[in-house]
């Protein structure tokens, strides 16, 4: 490999397609994204704040909603939790498959043309599986032969694109995180792992949550590569096309910070596992920081967005300013347009 390649892309070149005349298969919008990380990485807050993202966003012209009844309840009832009630959504309890779906409007569909002929409806409709359940489902030791887990692998297999959440807050209490990974990606790639090169087909947006959380953001800011006003309200972001080299050095510093050895292994095992142009890192937050609802701004004296008191469950404080949501699954959309699989 040539002089100056970083080294997180010279990491991947250990691995070699292991069947000889394997071909990448096609993949599709419709095919869809799916979500994954460990039990309790915030998954479930990080949906409600997509819905919430994608109506916020300034330019994109996105919703996200059910394509069954259940699913649109279950959509209906985190919004209304985080949005309305401030709560943060529950732990999952029951194994439940999300069949949620992106949608871009055509607002010109229907209308008659130049020729008074009807337009084409060119909607864009981008399905988002989410396979939840109870931590017991996913516990790396005995998961793989549940249920559940045979459901999570067989949904991740059909789709095109993978959103994972690694929370290092959570992290660092639980310690799972590398364990997670590892079976889930050797499954997938007993499935799929005879594309070309010996890589995943799919792409991959890698979410390292809580910035809005004290050490996470100290940490940024002391890597430096912390923005502040995208939303126009002063308040904090990590650029989406932060250069990818540094994007890693602080994903791996953050992986290093968990007390299970394990994790430091995490990056290279992403890597190894997806080819490196279909790979992108994003800084996100699913409540953001606390925006001052008198003045419209972001007080970096006053940044907390949740309110934590003893005995009872944290809530959020003030409005929902989700950072990198809506950016990590557009970015997701924009590859599967994009490239042909």
């Amino acid at each position: 490999m040539a002089p100056g390649t970083p080294r997180w892309m010279r990491r991947m070149t250990g691995r070699q397609d292991r069947r000889p005349g394997a071909t990448m298969p096609e993949r599709s919008l419709a095919d869809g994204i799916s979500m994954w990380g460990a039990p309790a990485s915030g998954k479930t807050t990080f949906l409600a704040a997509l819905a919430v993202a994608l109506e916020k966003h300034p330019e994109a012209r996105w919703k996200l909603r059910g394509t069954d009844l259940r699913s649109s309840d279950a959509l209906s009832d985190m919004e209304n939790a985080v949005v309305d009630r401030g709560e943060f959504p529950g732990a999952s309890t029951n194994v439940v498959n999300y069949n949620w779906e992106l949608v871009n409007p055509d607002p010109r569909a229907g209308r008659r043309g130049p020729l008074g002929r009807p337009r084409r409806d060119r909607t864009v409709r981008v399905p988002l599986h989410v396979f939840d359940a109870p931590g017991e489902y996913h516990n790396p030791d005995t998961w793989a032969g549940t249920d559940g887990a045979q459901k999570l692998v067989q949904t991740m297999s059909s789709c095109a694109g993978f959103i994972f959440i690694y929370d290092p807050v959570h992290e660092y209490t639980h310690g799972d995180a590398y364990r997670h990974a590892n079976s889930l990606l050797n499954r997938l790639d007993y499935r799929l792992g005879n594309a070309q090169g010996g890589f995943l087909p799919q792409s991959l947006a890698v979410c390292l949550a809580k910035f809005d959380d004290d050490r996470v953001f100290s940490s940024a800011k002391a890597m430096k590569i912390v923005d502040y006003d995208q939303a126009g309200d002063g308040s904090p972001y990590v650029d989406p096309d932060l250069d990818p080299e540094r994007a890693w050095e602080f994903f791996e510093r953050m992986c290093r910070v968990s007390p299970n050895p394990a994790a430091q292994e995490l990056p290279g095992l992403l890597q190894l596992y997806f080819h490196p142009d279909k790979i992108k890192f994003f800084v996100t937050s699913s409540i953001g920081f606390y925006v001052n609802p008198d003045t419209r701004r972001f007080d970096p004296g006053d940044p907390r967005n949740f309110i934590r008191e003893p005995d009872k469950l944290p809530t959020i404080r003030g409005a929902m300013n989700p950072v990198n949501v809506a950016e990590s699954a557009l970015w997701l959309i924009g590859k599967l347009k994009g490239s042909r699989r």
